[in-house]
């Protein structure tokens, strides 16, 4: 199941991350209406806001984010005052998702200003009840209950119930923070009472719903807790709403290890995990690590609780609640395992993150309203510039409405011959916008997949704390690559290297990638396999059997070609297997080279033999350089013959006396210069590793 899953987000992501076939022919045509230049202005905004609140706003904030500036620049543009403020509260919800709270405080106040110009208070309270959220974000309770006060006066007097509820929804949560179960129960009640009675609020009933669940939790009263989760995960999974399904699964993950059902809880979290990283926001991604840690450091496994702690505390550095919940966590694990001068440690950041907490919030409640004030005059100004924006702009129309009199009157006189070409033009302009329509979409479909691909890798500061002199050149043919590179660090020491290139390259091999991450996180981190030759074997049958290659007519040569070491340094030893690939080690200027079998990691006519296993010791200034064949088999040179290995031994060889981030520019230079005006035909992907 943890194999399937993150391969299924990938396939999600690849097509365009829409919410289900059915809705696609609704979506299309909402796409097709804002690019439509010849339909109403009010038409086109709704389309995009409809696009951006819909669809993308709580499963691809980011995109929201740009979508909405979108909206903005265009709603500028014809003066709709309206749909700017629209634009601004979704540029304000999408930046509070990721986290981004500053941002979005100022997003908010600036669509507040424009309501209160607009004299529009339901919208003004609506804006208010999402400052009032922020707040709550943020610690600032006895503001945002102020707040929420003046809202639902508001909200009462308009008789807008769903404004009435979601602000009902906002104090339950204050309620509930601070300790108020009873109370926060009730107001969640009321306002589920509510959306249920109207229509179209799905995604605040899974809200609603998944609140209920958490006091229910925090009442220890489980059975409760979970059946409300599991509605809530139901509903926002309907909606596809990220953040409901992605809170749901963490609220499921932590009944179910009070319960004791800790590889339930895990399933929970690491699905959890999955999203909120699409989602970006780093304090759930935080909380789904250390729901992690958690559950195995309640099965005894320390080593693994404190390596999620470990990376929940670097995602969460500048979030102080949940770096006191990673530090307690630590000082707990260290602890059990004797190591208690690090828990010390711990215990003594936890007490910091504690104080830091209390401070933080009496030094910020101080300059809020100095903060507040000051935005408030910028945007006034910014008001009065964009005033006088208005009225350039408004001449610009009257002399372009003067030149398409004249530009009608000329067409009158030649009216057939118009008309042909008009029509003409009508239907390229047509096709040209339904082809600049897809091409966005898959387009940034594809660029959001880079980015999960690029958090999949692993990071550069993980790899710095592996190896000490190292480089890697990354050269993806197109947006998301065939290629990758994967390090673990085991417990004594040695570190376990993966240099992989897919079958194709960039969509397809980019999927074949993620497959081969997900496979080595779960027999190597999950399963405890870590001899490089039984991994191999294990990732083939993995391979063949997902893709049922031999249970088909034709098979499916999927796979891929891999180089994969346990290198220990301190005892400068390495443990070899390979497919497909070779390495070389330099020593004393001369190459040695280390095959691995021919065959794939994945289907080969039938003819799948044992992986071997070469063990090989290393000597003191060794140099390893593990390769893709992307970098061999590219073309270049006056007479385009491929780049070869006599070639990248020479570019080695020239920089083999140098520090290894030097030897990259070396290589990368005489690649670059070798390719020319020749397109880059693969992956390239090399890794130099200095032996000390």
């Amino acid at each position: 199941m943890k194999f399937w899953y993150p391969a299924f987000l990938l396939i999600c992501i690849l097509i365009g991350l829409q919410p289900c076939f059915a809705q696609q022919k609704k979506i299309d045509s909402l796409w097709s209406v804002w690019h439509d230049s010849t339909q109403a202005d009010t038409n086109r905004l709704k389309a995009i806001n409809k696009l951006v609140w819909d669809v993308y706003l709580f499963s691809q904030p980011d995109t929201a984010y740009h979508l909405a500036q979108q909206q903005y620049d265009f709603a500028e543009f014809v003066s709709n005052k309206n749909y700017m403020a629209t634009a601004l509260n979704m540029q304000g919800v999408s930046s509070g998702i990721m986290g981004n709270y500053d941002l979005a405080l100022i997003r908010i106040i600036h669509a507040c200003n424009l309501y209160e110009s607009l004299n529009d208070k339901k919208s003004l309270a609506s804006m208010q009840g999402n400052l009032g959220l922020l707040y709550i974000k943020q610690g600032y309770y006895m503001e945002a209950i102020e707040i929420y006060g003046k809202c639902m006066k508001i909200q009462e007097e308009l008789k807008d119930s769903s404004g009435l509820a979601n602000s009902l929804q906002n104090l339950g949560i204050i309620y509930d923070l601070q300790g108020h179960h009873e109370q926060a129960l009730s107001c969640y009640t009321r306002c589920l009472e509510i959306f249920k009675r109207l229509l179209d609020e799905k995604r605040n009933m899974a809200h609603a719903l998944i609140n209920i669940g958490a006091v229910y939790t925090e009442k220890e009263e489980y059975l409760k807790g979970r059946d409300h989760f599991m509605e809530g995960l139901l509903l926002g999974e309907e909606v596809h709403d990220n953040i409901s399904t992605s809170n749901a699964l963490i609220g499921l993950g932590q009944i179910e290890q009070k319960l004791g059902n800790h590889s339930l809880a895990k399933e929970y979290f690491y699905m959890a995990l999955e999203i909120t990283k699409k989602l970006g926001n780093k304090e759930d991604i935080s909380a789904s690590l250390l729901g992690l840690a958690v559950s195995h450091a309640l099965q005894g496994n320390h080593g693994k609780a404190i390596e999620l702690g470990s990376d929940a505390m670097k995602i969460a550095a500048d979030i102080p609640t949940q770096t006191r919940a990673a530090a307690k966590i630590l000082y707990e694990s260290y602890k059990a395992i004797g190591k208690n001068r690090k828990a010390l440690e711990m215990h003594e950041l936890y007490i910091q993150m504690h104080d830091s907490i209390v401070n933080e919030e009496t030094k910020e409640a101080s300059i809020r309203q100095q903060y507040k004030f000051t935005y408030e005059k910028k945007a006034a100004a910014d008001s009065l510039h964009h005033v006088a924006a208005i009225n350039e702009q408004d001449i610009k129309i009257a002399f372009q409405n003067k030149l398409g009199f004249a530009l009608v009157i000329f067409l009158l006189s030649i009216l057939v011959f118009s008309i042909l070409l008009f029509k003409r033009f009508q239907i390229t302009r047509d096709q040209k916008q339904i082809i600049e329509a897809a091409s966005t979409r898959t387009k940034d479909s594809i660029m959001y997949a880079k980015r999960i691909q690029s958090s999949i890798l692993t990071s550069d500061a993980y790899i710095k704390s592996c190896l000490d002199d190292y480089y890697i050149l990354y050269k993806p043919k197109d947006i998301v690559s065939g290629d990758f590179y994967w390090l673990y660090k085991q417990e004594n020491g040695s570190v376990l290297i993966a240099m992989a290139d897919c079958t194709g390259h960039g969509v397809p091999g980019a999927f074949m990638s993620m497959i081969g991450t997900a496979l080595l996180n779960e027999i190597i981190i999950e399963k405890g396999v870590t001899k490089v030759n039984e991994v191999l074997e294990l990732i083939r049958t993995h391979i063949i059997s997902a893709f049922e290659q031999k249970g088909s007519k034709h098979h499916i040569q999927d796979g891929m070609d891999i180089t994969f070491i346990d290198y220990n340094a301190t005892k400068r030893t390495l443990s070899f297997s390979g497919a497909g690939q070779r390495f070389y080690i330099l020593r004393d200027g001369e190459f040695i080279e280390v095959k691995g079998n021919s065959c794939p990691v994945g289907y080969y006519f039938g003819r799948e033999k044992p992986f071997d296993l070469k063990e090989i010791t290393l000597m003191p200034k060794d140099q390893l350089y593990l390769f893709s064949d992307g970098i061999v088999d590219q073309f270049g040179g006056e007479n385009r013959k491929k780049f070869g290995f006599n070639r990248l031994q020479e570019a080695i060889s020239e920089g083999a006396s140098l520090p290894m981030d030097e030897q990259k520019k070396i290589l990368e230079d005489a690649l670059l210069s070798w390719q020319g005006h020749y397109e880059q035909i693969d992956d390239i992907s090399v890794m130099g590793i200095k032996v000390s």
